[in-house]
């Protein structure tokens, strides 16, 4: 099967998930490159199925320039942690889950270092390096 798909005007492309397990196995994840190759746009689907699940929109360009027109990682990262953390407040609560919520947080930790060199050197919400 080919890890590209017309669709519309555009080409999606198959995001793999990393260490599939019996049921995430099911689901397929579609990219839809923007102009700069950033992928802005994830539709996620039941595999064999066209029926669309859910779609993820990120922010595309400067908001005080275009609005809010998606979310922005750190967004998401927050509700994958507080996903993962409503599970370790009960009886589902995990050493796997906890370092899982570890790792997250160092991601998040890593992209607020970023944001803080990006506004200091006046490049935050821009395409520039």
């Amino acid at each position: 099967m080919s890890d590209e798909v017309k669709v519309d005007s555009g080409t999606r492309l198959e995001v793999p998930i990393e260490h599939a397990n019996a049921i995430s196995e099911n689901y397929r994840i579609m990219a839809t490159p923007s102009e700069d190759g950033a992928h802005r746009v994830y539709d996620v689907f039941m595999r064999g199925s066209s029926e669309l699940i859910c779609r993820i929109k990120f922010q595309q360009g400067d908001p005080r320039d275009l609005g809010f027109n998606g979310v922005i990682t750190p967004v998401l990262l927050a509700i994958v942690k507080d996903h993962l953390a409503s599970f370790q407040r009960g009886v589902l609560a995990t050493d796997h889950t906890a370092e899982a919520i570890s790792h997250i947080m160092g991601a998040e930790s890593a992209l607020a270092t970023r944001s803080r060199d990006r506004e200091k050197r006046g490049v935050l919400g821009s395409n520039e390096k």
